[in-house]
């Protein structure tokens, strides 16, 4: 019986220290900023801007990517989603601005990203931009779609991280 325990002890143990292990590595992708907003009663509307503020002083003098990331339910039936990312100082000058697209079906018509539940995760590809001296920015991101409003878009998220 004590044998017992002390080897499922050990075996908790060497979970936690491989748990801890994975945490560490995983924390090191030179991911900066990375956060959602979720977009309310997943239906985005043109007019509805997702912000963000983000602290600078992480990226100065730094070339940094910029990813725009997206869930999106079963609800939305485009191929593709183009975002409109604008990086703004505190005092609103625009420092960087670019369009993202976001590829949700391939051509094959399948899902693209990866899925929890009804929920499918899209990110754009990563885009460059200048290192920048401020404290503090906002990303301010919105959609350039044709249609007004798109039904099925959960979450808006941005990702910023060390260019290679």
């Amino acid at each position: 019986m004590v044998s017992a325990i002390k080897g499922g002890m050990r075996r908790l143990r060497v979970n936690l220290c491989l748990l801890l292990s994975f945490m560490l590595l995983t924390a090191c992708t030179g991911t900066l900023f990375h956060n959602y907003s979720a977009v309310e009663g997943c239906v985005w509307y043109r007019n509805d801007t997702v912000c963000f503020v983000c602290d600078g002083a992480v990226m100065n003098s730094e070339v940094c990517n910029i990813a725009a990331e997206v869930r999106t339910t079963a609800d939305y039936e485009y191929k593709d989603l183009e975002i409109s990312v604008g990086v703004y100082s505190l005092a609103d000058s625009l420092l960087f601005a670019d369009t993202l697209l976001c590829a949700i079906y391939g051509d094959d018509g399948r899902r693209l990203g990866t899925t929890a539940g009804l929920l499918y995760q899209q990110s754009s590809d990563m885009y460059a931009f200048p290192p920048l001296s401020n404290d503090t920015l906002m990303v301010r991101m919105s959609h350039v779609m044709d249609c007004d409003s798109l039904a099925g878009v959960s979450d808006v998220g941005i990702r910023i991280s060390l260019a290679d």
